[in-house]
């Protein structure tokens, strides 16, 4: 581990760790908060600080170091998607852009219904066997989630913005990976309904995968007849959300569809 650039030749401490990989690296740097970095194939750094929250620290690496797997071992492919695992332990993916309340869904349905949380924002696809992992260590809840599953008193977490990041295993059920049964493009609307989807549709709405990378070509290598094989074998449907009724109205109903 290189000394970082405060090191004097006398070799009194360093104010910061660079710790530097052709392609991930990461800086440990000695202010407050976590630093503004960019992300691309070449630099991949991201800046933490060595005053933050360990387990958020430690969260962090992890996320990155999950996307990082994904991003050079194809075939491994994100999604940008939360999950859940029912009682049979099949997965249920949640596909849509931030804000739609993929976050808010999949906690109602681990802390409301039973279901087992996987992930709430990226999930990795094995493309040989069509299995998805998640990162169940952590989940985020948005305040007027939070308010609605606990309304006497919220638990403390580390809040980023309007939402509470929380230790998911201190307070539902959890799973590592899983068998995709069933897809929802989730999107905003006027209404909140769930219609069934063409495996075409589907297929459209899955896209290509993503990466915590900027510029990268390998994530999406080899993906199409992976993603092709994904859309054919589930169930498709899509749920357009109105957050004026309430996450947990569209739980219920994503509930009573999976029975």
């Amino acid at each position: 581990m290189p000394a970082g650039p405060g090191a004097s030749a006398e070799g009194a401490a360093a104010p910061f760790l660079d710790i530097v990989h052709a392609h991930i690296g990461y800086q440990l740097v000695g202010e407050d908060g976590v630093g503004s970095c960019s992300w691309d194939r070449r630099t991949a750094t991201a800046c933490i600080s060595d005053a933050a929250d360990v387990r958020y620290m430690v969260e962090h690496l992890i996320q990155h170091v999950l996307g990082a797997a994904a991003m050079f071992h194809p075939p491994l492919y994100g999604l940008h998607a939360a999950a859940v695992v029912d009682t049979r332990g099949a997965v249920s993916l949640f596909v849509g852009e931030s804000g739609v309340g993929k976050s808010s869904l999949v906690a109602s349905l681990a802390f409301l219904h039973g279901f087992r949380y996987l992930t709430d924002d990226f999930t990795v696809v094995d493309g040989r066997s069509l299995r998805v992992y998640g990162r169940p260590w952590r989940i985020e809840v948005r305040e007027g989630t939070a308010r609605h599953l606990w309304p006497k008193a919220q638990p403390q977490g580390h809040r980023v913005g309007d939402k509470i990041v929380l230790d998911a295993q201190e307070h539902v059920n959890t799973a590592v990976s899983g068998d995709v049964r069933t897809v929802f493009l989730v999107t905003r609307g006027d209404v909140t309904t769930v219609s069934s989807l063409t495996v075409a549709a589907l297929r459209e709405g899955l896209g290509a995968p993503i990466s915590m990378f900027i510029g990268s070509e390998d994530v999406s290598r080899g993906h199409e007849p992976v993603f092709d094989a994904l859309a054919a074998r589930v169930e498709g449907y899509r749920l357009t959300l109105n957050h004026d009724d309430g996450i947990a109205r569209a739980a219920t109903a994503v509930r009573d569809i999976l029975g």
